[in-house]
């Protein structure tokens, strides 16, 4: 067989010819293929890897509003909720009789904070998942506005339209393809 016969593909980085169904330079075993690179652990196309590494370098607006969204409810949610209680909670009426009602008002507030804490404490470790590209928080925001968009309409009072309509917008930037591939998710 004449070698002009075989197709052949020049190495970019030593120049030698090699046969069209070799992986590696059969001089310096530079990656020839994308499949090669990838199992080297190297990149076949080092300016597509430039372009990728820069586009994941910039937050999409997505992981920007959710991680807002997501320390906003941590910081103000538990707070709206033991002031609500705070305020709410019965009070000893003038003849005295229900005491222990007001007594057991007090301690609801005190357990509703330590619930809320811990919720809190779980929206911080989501939104900082989110804001260092961690791939289970994707999910996790998911479920986050998942659970709060179901409370919205569980309790659902007029201004929970305005919290219903800003979960729309989160969820439709959330599932966006950027968001996704910034995420490693396609």
């Amino acid at each position: 067989m004449d070698t002009l016969d075989v197709e052949t593909k020049q190495c970019k980085n030593c120049g030698i010819l090699n046969s069209i169904d070799r992986a590696l330079c059969t001089n310096c075993q530079t990656p020839l293929t994308a499949y090669a690179g990838q199992l080297r652990g190297q990149e076949f196309d080092t300016e597509h890897l430039k372009q990728k590494i820069k586009k994941l370098d910039q937050h999409p607006f997505a992981v920007k509003f959710m991680v807002g969204q997501n320390i906003f409810f941590a910081i103000f949610w538990p707070l709206a909720s033991a002031i609500s209680g705070f305020f709410s909670r019965a009070k000893v009426n003038s003849e005295s009789t229900n005491y222990i009602g007001a007594a057991f008002s007090a301690v609801g507030s005190f357990m509703n904070a330590i619930v809320m804490v811990p919720i809190a404490l779980l929206l911080i470790w989501i939104a900082w998942g989110g804001w260092y590209q961690r791939p289970w928080a994707w999910g996790a925001n998911m479920g986050v506005v998942i659970v709060f968009g179901l409370s919205c309409l569980i309790h659902f009072h007029f201004i929970n339209v305005l919290w219903l309509g800003i979960l729309a917008v989160s969820v439709s930037l959330w599932v966006s393809q950027d968001t996704r591939t910034w995420f490693g998710q396609s």
